[in-house]
């Protein structure tokens, strides 16, 4: 039965990833069964790449210099170590030069099974060598790449060869492995209860379903009406959030210790989720007098925003119902970070007398009786503090409480995406300012894996991780995972030992939410420490 593409290619990448993984976890190239060292396995995937005669040069002549396969009739031919170093690549140049290789095996390449070093600039290539070190330096996820470009014909052909060669150890079925989202304690929080976030589980066909779960996201996505958010609280953010953790459990139903060496992210696929959050800010210090502040907490910039809205006097709640039409509107075009809107006009239109209350508050003088006043055109005048308090009272016609309520509409589009979005919304403004303060610092944490916001068939190493299960033990941890910008992701997670045996969990998908304020401000957090034992 032929294979799908996608699914060849699935097994071609997991197989080789893990392959390389072993590489890296062992120190040496070895297939999983633990048999030959795997020059056998990349002739025959690399004669099926390439449509090459490789063979294993080891065979014809016992350490053979320089290279491992060649092909004379192609003239190719292929070093293939877990060695990423320039030095390597370098001996192996000077070797293949040296040795005149290049008249019977041509050109040559290196596979590194693994990741990379990135850059190979220092290597020299000998004169008369056609080897271009970034390029013909190829690690397992340059080569994937290049099974990737593939037809659908040979993806088969490949993955039947990796199925074939590579045979993954697996644990014993009494070594069970269950893995949910792991939601802290609610905490101190000074915002409202709808800003808080907790991570949900659904099961999902085969796959693990984790997503963020948060009143004020559904709000918004419902079209309001919203509240204003504070901004002074312990995430420098209006909401209650962190990166989500994964929460792993792990049962030893056999009578043998497993001492677990590796925890490895097979990642499918990670993807930008460009879902627009807005915010209104809460003007907590009164120190926005006559105007509110429109924050974008999303992962792109918003387009044609216009904001419409009616004043009201005091503060008052949402209604009901909204209106259909409202008599202001503050057009704003692109919205990058925060924008803010001024509604000195409103103000004036509903009854406030706008250049009076500028006169009354602009002293220039005064004693503890009198007050100097100066209005905009020079003129001075003197009245009594009780005089100028009434005369401000006058000045605010129906605003007596210093205070209105915007009852209003948003209306935006994604910048990426072009869709168009209307919200609903509620914002209180002050006529006059008070003073301002600062604000606290986030915390910290412990085991963390930084996953890709773009991105398709890679891995991710979870750093210094090594756990120890017992016979008849259960033994938990958290791992944390760090993302810079709100994104999708799909992945299943695998822990191994140092003999290649593997343990892996469902296919996870994970939607993660981070607001735009709080980027460039992640730092790794820590895990607090689970263990049972």
């Amino acid at each position: 039965m032929a294979l799908k593409r996608e699914d060849a290619l699935k097994i071609i990448t997991e197989r080789i990833s893990w392959l390389a993984t072993l590489c890296e976890v062992r120190g040496a190239i070895h297939l999983l069964d633990g048999n030959t060292i795997s020059h056998e396995f990349f002739c025959r995937l690399l004669n099926e790449v390439y449509d090459l005669k490789l063979l294993v040069l080891d065979r014809i002549q016992a350490n053979f210099p320089a290279i491992d396969l060649g092909d004379e009739t192609n003239k190719r031919s292929f070093q293939i170590t877990a060695d990423k170093s320039s030095d390597k690549v370098q001996t192996t140049l000077d070797m293949y030069h040296k040795r005149n290789l290049a008249n019977t095996y041509g050109k040559m390449q290196v596979i590194v099974v693994g990741k990379g070093q990135g850059s190979y600039e220092s290597v020299k290539v000998p004169a008369g060598l056609s080897f271009v070190p970034d390029s013909d330096v190829i690690d397992t996820k340059g080569l994937i790449k290049i099974i990737d470009a593939l037809s659908t014909e040979k993806l088969e052909a490949i993955a039947k060869i990796v199925q074939a060669e590579i045979k993954l150890a697996d644990f014993p079925a009494d070594l069970f492995v269950h893995v949910c989202p792991y939601n802290d304690s609610p905490g101190y929080w000074p915002g409202m209860d709808d800003t808080r976030m907790t991570y949900l589980a659904e099961q999902a066909g085969d796959e693990i379903e984790i997503r963020p779960v948060m009143p004020y996201l559904d709000k918004l996505a419902a079209g309001g009406p919203i509240e204003p958010l504070r901004y002074i609280t312990p995430t420098y953010c209006p909401f209650d959030w962190k990166l989500p953790a994964l929460d792993f459990t792990l049962l030893n139903r056999t009578q043998v210790t497993f001492l677990l060496s590796e925890a490895v992210f097979d990642v499918e696929e990670s993807r930008p989720d460009p879902t627009p959050v807005i915010v209104v800010k809460d003007d907590l210090q009164q120190s926005f007098a006559g105007s509110f502040w429109l924050v974008n907490e999303g992962p792109t910039h918003l387009e044609d925003v216009v904001v419409r809205f009616e004043l009201f006097p005091g503060n008052v709640p949402a209604p009901v119902g909204f209106p259909d039409v409202y008599p202001f509107e503050v057009s704003i075009g692109i919205l990058e970070d925060q924008e803010e809107i001024q509604i000195d006009g409103a103000f004036a239109e509903r009854g406030v007398n706008i250049d009076e209350l500028n006169r009354l508050l602009n002293n220039v003088g005064g004693d503890t009786e009198n007050v100097k006043v100066k209005a905009e055109d020079g003129t001075e005048s003197v009245m009594t503090w009780g005089e100028r308090d009434e005369a401000i009272k006058r000045a605010v016609g129906p605003f007596q409480e210093e205070v209105g309520t915007v009852i209003g509409e948003i209306s935006f589009a994604e910048s990426s995406t072009k869709q168009k979005y209307a919200v609903r919304f509620r914002a209180v403004v002050y006529i006059f300012n008070k003073n301002r303060r600062g604000l606290p610092r986030p915390p910290s944490a412990k085991y963390h894996v930084e996953l890709e916001t773009n991105g398709a068939n890679y891995q991710k190493h979870v750093a210094d991780f090594v756990h120890e299960i017992k016979p008849g033990e259960t033994d938990r941890f958290l791992i944390r995972i760090q993302v810079k910008q709100p994104s999708n992701h799909r992945f299943r997670v695998t822990f191994c030992n140092a003999d290649g045996q593997t343990i892996q969990t469902r296919w996870i998908r994970l939607r993660c939410f981070v607001p735009r304020t709080r980027r460039g401000r992640l730092e790794a957090e820590k895990a607090p420490d689970l263990r049972t034992d």
